[in-house]
C-alpha cells in the first residue's frame, strides 16, 4: 500500500511540475528532467533497501544503504532542481551591467 501511495504522490507531483513549467517562463531541459528522475528513482531504491534491511533486522546494512545509495541520489536530485532554478533566477535579474558605454568601440 505504501508503494501505491508513493507512486500516486510522485505522479501527481510530476504532473503539477509539468503544468507549472508550461505556465511560467521557466524551461526545463531534457537533462534536468533526467537528473530529477534518476534522483527520485535512487531515493525510492534507497527507501526499499533500507526498509528491507530493517525488516531483516540488519540496522548497520540499512544505514550503509542510506549512505551509499541515498546520498548520491540526493545530490543528483538537487543538481536537477538547482540548475533550472538558477537559470530562471538569472533571467529575472535586470541587466544593469550592460550599459551604452559597453557598445562604444575602444580605440
Amino acid at each position: 500500500m505504501m508503494w501505491l501511495v508513493l507512486g500516486l504522490l510522485i505522479g501527481a507531483g510530476a504532473v503539477a511540475l509539468a503544468q507549472r513549467t508550461r505556465r511560467s517562463s521557466t524551461a526545463i531541459r531534457w537533462y534536468e528532467w533526467l537528473l530529477g528522475a534518476l534522483g527520485v528513482i535512487g531515493l525510492l531504491l534507497t527507501l526499499e533497501a533500507t526498509l528491507g534491511h530493517q525488516a531483516e533486522n540488519e540496522p548497520t546494512a540499512a544505514w550503509m544503504s542510506v549512505v551509499t545509495l541515498g546520498l548520491p541520489s540526493l545530490i543528483v536530485l538537487l543538481i536537477g532542481v538547482v540548475l533550472p532554478w538558477r537559470r530562471h533566477r538569472a533571467s529575472l535579474r535586470p541587466h544593469s551591467e550592460a550599459t551604452a558605454d559597453d557598445s562604444e568601440p575602444v580605440a
